[in-house]
């Protein structure tokens, strides 16, 4: 599957709903349009009313507004330029099954957190990103596949939304 970056649309997710304050929402609606991301509690899908010169600056630019109050991820598009919207998460499935040393190694350096292990897939984790805004989902994932070698898959965990054909 062929990706490419939304420089439009962004999702952002609230650690606490205290963080909402109206100021910030209102700052926020003044960048664009802000609709709540259904299925995540707190998040939203901001898209911009101007698109960024890339979607690395437009990620920046709501990061800095939002000032680590929110998790900001930038939107994927797949082939057909549907989206795609990241949740924060992340899969990684390993060669073989990685220690618990391998897991604290990759969290430290990463500010990441193991969420979840797959039961039935033992090699496969997913992992949570511990820190509000300072790490572009694009970014993180080629220097996990970077890391951790070619034969380790890595991929954001994202929602669609599908659309019947006529």
């Amino acid at each position: 599957m062929t990706e490419t970056i939304s420089k439009s649309e962004y999702v952002a997710i609230f650690s606490d709903k205290k963080n909402m304050t109206a100021k910030l929402m209102a700052e926020l609606k003044s960048q664009g349009q802000v609709e709540p991301l259904s299925g995540v509690p707190l998040g939203f899908v901001i898209t911009l009313a101007k698109s960024a010169p890339s979607g690395k600056q437009g990620w920046t630019k709501l990061s800095e507004l939002l000032n680590g109050k929110a998790k900001v991820f930038p939107v994927f598009e797949d082939e057909n330029e549907a989206p795609r919207y990241p949740i924060g998460k992340l899969q990684v499935r390993f060669p073989s099954r990685p220690t618990d040393q391998e897991l604290r190694k990759i969290c430290q350096t990463q500010g990441l957190k193991v969420s979840e292990r797959n039961e039935f897939v033992p090699d496969q984790v997913a992992f949570e990103l511990k820190k509000s805004s300072d790490q572009y989902l694009p970014d993180l994932v080629q220097q996990l596949r970077a890391e951790q070698g070619p034969s380790t898959k890595v991929w954001p965990v994202t929602l669609s939304q599908f659309r019947r054909g006529v």
